[in-house]
């Protein structure tokens, strides 16, 4: 019983006490032949604990969906050339003359190196990329026209 107890616990702590362990040893390879000589080394652990995990915590009551991989990639096909293209359509001309006819200049975000430093342009296009896609989602989740896209992968 107690076991059992444990052993479903662990479930939660494993993942981040795994990444904290690579991140450890690929921290401490740095700079050793080990690392000049195979500098993927770090992921090939990261493949190596992620399969062992994947086999001690099995789901068991997992339902195949092998048959349904056409309709998947039919969906992605869809999602990914139809809607992204008229969204593409629509937007990219958006951008191409708002900031000419609004702003007064040609283009609409400014060089990088009027941006900031890098480490503060590479959170903000997490963030930004995070927002649309969350909100693309969520509006093919509302509008009826794109739920009948999207809602065939569900």
């Amino acid at each position: 019983m107690l076991t059992s107890k444990l052993f479903n616990l662990s479930k939660y702590m494993i993942l981040p006490f795994i990444a904290s362990i690579l991140a450890a040893i690929d921290y401490s390879i740095k700079g050793t032949p080990l690392f000049h000589y195979f500098p993927y080394f770090g992921a090939l652990l990261s493949f190596l604990a992620i399969v062992t995990v994947e086999r001690v915590y099995v789901y068991r009551h997992a339902v195949s969906q092998k048959h349904l991989i056409w309709r998947d990639m039919s969906s992605t096909m869809v999602q990914t050339f139809l809607v992204a293209g008229v969204f593409g359509a629509i937007i990219l001309p958006v951008l191409h003359y708002y900031p000419n006819s609004f702003l007064g200049r040609r283009i609409l975000f400014g060089l990088s190196d009027e941006l900031g430093p890098i480490w503060v342009q590479i959170p903000m296009i997490l963030v930004l990329q995070s927002l649309w896609h969350y909100w693309m989602h969520r509006l093919e989740h509302t509008s009826d026209f794109l739920w009948k896209l999207h809602g065939y992968h569900h």
